[in-house]
């Protein structure tokens, strides 16, 4: 069980830095408007910051005071929440449906 945590931490940690750098590196080519690209990389932010916390609080566990684990994971809670409404408005706003329509009609 504690393997799965780890892999689940490293491979959030990847892809959180992979978000982060999307809109840097797709910004030539990506017509989709400034806004979606900068809540990719906001998405990025929010998910490496719960990754590594994670990754934290699951390393440092026994060294840290009770005190100072829970504070980590209620800050990781808060990365991961925020995470969660980033995602829901980008949803909710219409956008990621066009993309996905986009992508559908590129390889026609």
């Amino acid at each position: 069980m504690n393997t799965v945590r780890l892999i689940c931490f490293i491979i959030g940690i990847i892809f959180g830095v992979i978000l982060c750098l999307y809109p840097l590196i797709a910004r030539k080519r990506s017509d989709a408007p400034g806004w979606t690209r900068t809540l990719v990389a906001l998405l990025g932010v929010s998910g490496l910051c719960w990754a590594v916390l994670g990754l934290s609080a699951f390393s440092l566990s026994s060294h840290l005071s009770a005190h100072g684990l829970h504070m980590l994971q209620h800050y990781r809670a808060l990365c991961g929440g925020v995470g969660i409404g980033l995602f829901l408005a980008w949803c909710v706003s219409g956008e990621f449906g066009r993309a996905c329509k986009r992508r559908s009609h590129v390889g026609t």
